[in-house]
């Protein structure tokens, strides 16, 4: 079914991206090479590549075993596995988790070459339960529960349940997110046109941490993630979060391990959410 519908978009000229999640219980670094490999003779024309996430409060998180949880060493090899499965079956790196072939043939050739993948930019409408929504600099979060936000929308209410405005911290760490954490350059003159401020009056400790561990370099113009910090890029963006933030972090993912027969995470990994 998957093979049969990515040939038909193929074939009808339309750009074709294809999920991957790596780090799958029983999976290996071969298994997932010939995955990558079917997919690509297939002719698709990008590949978004997600490490596996876990919800603590399934049944799946209680059941995994210790060895089948990506630390952070174990997650850094998976990472840079991909990215070498990649680099070698002909795609170049977009994002840090995105790969998009280098040399498109066909009906699609036109498309590719001008699209440009502006996840996270303007406002955006989030469909579902506890899908969230954007409007300049207010978030909307839906009600979590299917009965109560079926029943909003039939009765042509809002389904809306929360919302809050970013303050100005809170947009310059996102703005860092949707670049330097996004495995772009942070361009120091556009953060400045931005905020009327300079990053590195605004990050000075974060950023020099940073530096210090090899994970980002200066540029001149801009600072980008090294090779390093681009395997770890979601660790990146979470060092620059302030102290109380992290701090929240910590307590929250103490009190999820702690609750309900919850185990703890392994020591490194990302923040938790279901892929």
């Amino acid at each position: 079914m998957v093979e049969s519908s990515c040939r038909l978009l193929v074939d009808a000229g339309r750009m074709v991206n294809v999920d991957l999640i790596y780090g799958l219980p029983g999976q290996t670094h071969e298994s997932f090479r010939r995955d990558v490999e079917a997919i690509v003779g297939l002719g698709i024309h990008s590949i978004t590549a997600y490490n596996l996430r876990v919800n603590e409060r399934t049944p799946i998180g209680r059941s995994l075993a210790d060895s089948e949880r990506l630390d952070l060493a174990t997650l850094v090899r998976w990472r840079a596995c991909v990215a070498a499965a990649a680099l070698e079956l002909g795609f170049a790196p977009q994002r840090w988790h995105t790969f998009r072939r280098r040399e498109v043939a066909g009906p699609a050739a036109a498309i590719v070459a001008r699209f440009d993948d502006v996840t996270g930019q303007g406002d955006q409408l989030g469909v579902g339960m506890s899908a969230r929504s954007r409007l300049s600099h207010v978030v909307f979060r839906n009600h979590p529960t299917l009965e109560t936000y079926q029943e909003r929308v039939e009765s042509g209410r809002s389904p809306v349940e929360e919302r809050f405005a970013l303050s100005e911290d809170e947009r310059k760490l996102r703005y860092l997110a949707m670049t330097l954490g996004d495995g772009k350059g942070l361009s120091r003159a556009d953060y400045r046109a931005a905020f009327g401020s300079l990053v590195e009056s605004d990050f000075a400790e974060p950023l020099a941490r940073l530096a210090d561990a090899e994970l980002v370099e200066d540029q001149g113009q801009s600072i980008c993630l090294t090779d390093t910090g681009q395997l770890v890029y979601d660790l990146v963006t979470r060092a620059l979060y302030p102290e109380t933030a992290q701090r929240w972090m910590q307590e929250r993912q103490a009190l999820a391990a702690t609750s309900g027969n919850l185990r703890p995470r392994a020591r490194g990994a990302g923040p938790e959410t279901t892929r």
